[in-house]
């Protein structure tokens, strides 16, 4: 853990010790408290906008930091058996014509070490605690991931639920539907899981109303998504942060709710 930038300890997510111990402060302690519901009643665990780019507690005003650790130059000569300093400058210039090796390396190094010190770890804990671990990166929709995840595809690999963020308004983030989809054919997940219906605060067309949960959902499950769960768990009701709530509380779903219940489940 790095010190605390104006109150908040930012997460190294690409050293497997410091995960350890995120872990241990988080899921463990989750399951230290409800043990015998881990497998029954728990299934599943959940991570949220994982990213390169949220060293930063201020990320969603522009004040991001890079995702960095200190470990990474000796991981770097470990895997490729070179020094990476001479290859820095490449991340920003053009070095000539080792440029496009020196960045396959630096960033696909990046990207490797998310998904084998965080979403691998968080995964093997999940399955010895009899639960599957699911989740995804910010941007897991951009067709360029060099600045989220790394790589769209590999964050998901160890994940035993592959899942996808499809919010802000019917028919957004179509270019990256396919990313997490191509990662659970590829590494044979039989789920793949979606968090929707969030953030549509900013609909234009009409007010959100119960046809867009049944629209939404036939496109996502058209593309390969075979399990949905609205977005976000509201514990501060009526002060809903991004709106709708999918529940029995939001008049415009409300009455519609077990019939869609039942359909999306089919």
């Amino acid at each position: 853990m790095s010190k605390p930038k104006r109150g908040y300890d930012n997460l190294d997510c690409l050293n497997p010790a410091a995960v350890d111990q995120w872990i241990s402060l988080t899921y463990q302690r989750f399951h230290d408290k409800f043990p015998t519901h881990f497998g029954t009643t728990i299934k599943s665990s959940f991570y949220d906008d994982i990213s390169l780019y949220q060293a930063s507690p201020d990320v969603w005003n522009g004040n991001d930091r890079r995702c960095w650790t200190d470990g990474y130059n000796a991981n770097f000569k470990q895997k490729y058996a070179i020094s990476p300093v001479g290859s820095y400058p490449a991340m920003w210039y053009d070095i000539g014509p080792s440029t496009a090796a020196a960045r396959s390396m630096l960033f696909g190094l990046r990207a490797e070490l998310l998904s084998e010190s965080f979403v691998k770890r968080v995964a093997d804990w999940c399955a010895a605690h009899r639960i599957d671990a699911s989740g995804h990166p910010a941007g897991d929709y951009e067709v360029s991931p060099m600045g989220f995840s790394g790589d769209a595809i590999k964050f998901y690999q160890h994940a035993q639920r592959p899942l996808l963020d499809v919010i802000g308004a019917y028919g957004s983030k179509r270019d990256g539907y396919k990313l997490a989809g191509s990662a659970a054919f590829l590494y044979d997940r039989p789920i793949l899981q979606c968090e929707a219906h969030g953030a549509f605060e900013n609909w234009k067309e009409a007010d959100f109303t119960p046809d867009l949960l049944y629209r939404t959902a036939m496109e996502l499950y058209a593309r390969g998504i075979n399990l949905s769960i609205p977005h976000g768990v509201w514990y501060a009701h009526p002060k809903v942060p991004t709106p709708p709530e999918i529940s029995w509380r939001t008049p415009l779903v409300a009455a519609s709710l077990p019939d869609y219940n039942q359909w999306a489940a089919r």
